[in-house]
């Protein structure tokens, strides 16, 4: 009989798969680790994930500090160790984010050029632009985006 296949992580932000121990998310078996994104520490990491991420997929400056809907001195300050805030507007978008990117692995995993240019490459589904276009333009480009993405995942 076969086991339950064990979860994947990225290490090394989004580099090498490594196989997660079943108890990774517990300190014991009554208790789950503390992931809060009110924790400084874990919005270091998370923004350090960001910053990776939008190197990864060669996103401007300017386009990153257009995403975030934050200042490009912002964005340098983020680039050179400070983290993201805690409003719940910024940590949606970010969520975000790193929706699109996960369901982009699910979609293409044998394919790493494809995941990291798949969001600035033009595409007939959007009418030849760009996902990194409607994101830009459109208020809600993220959730568009993003939207896009789970429903091909999941048909």
């Amino acid at each position: 009989m076969m086991g339950k296949p064990k979860p994947e992580i990225w290490d090394d932000f989004f580099s090498r798969p490594s196989e997660v121990p079943p108890d990774f998310l517990q300190k014991d078996t009554e208790e789950a680790v503390d992931i809060s994104l009110n924790k400084k520490e874990n919005r270091v990491a998370l923004t350090k994930m960001l910053m990776r991420l939008f190197a990864l997929w060669q996103i401007s400056i300017t386009d990153q500090a257009a995403i975030l809907h934050r200042s490009i001195s912002t964005i340098r300050r983020y680039q050179s160790g400070g983290c993201i805030g805690d409003d719940q507007a910024m940590l949606d978008r970010v969520g975000l984010l790193m929706g699109i990117h996960k369901n982009l692995r699910i979609l293409y995993p044998y394919n790493r050029d494809l995941v990291y240019r798949w969001i600035t490459a033009k595409n007939s589904t959007f009418d030849g632009q760009a996902p990194l276009d409607i994101i830009k333009k459109e208020e809600e480009g993220l959730r568009v985006i993003r939207g896009y993405l789970e429903s091909t995942v999941n048909s």
